[in-house]
């Protein structure tokens, strides 16, 4: 969380914070995280992977289909 307040737009801290909640099993947290990587960046392919999945999981496939298709 330090280094998203220090630099907002740094793309990997946001991607490196999904992966540790997701890990954590903090889902919402971790759809946060992704959600904000995935503004800075809309076309990573692992941001929107990942998103993806916790849409499937939370059983939002219309959401989880937007984001395989991205």
């Amino acid at each position: 969380m330090r280094a998203i307040k220090e630099s907002p737009g740094l793309v990997g801290a946001y991607v490196n914070l999904g992966r540790l909640y997701l890990d954590q099993h903090q889902i919402d947290k971790s759809l946060w995280a992704y959600t904000e990587g995935s503004k800075l960046a809309p076309d990573r392919a692992e941001i929107n992977y990942n998103l993806a999945a916790i849409y499937e999981e939370r059983h939002d496939f219309e959401s989880a289909v937007r984001f395989l298709e991205k």
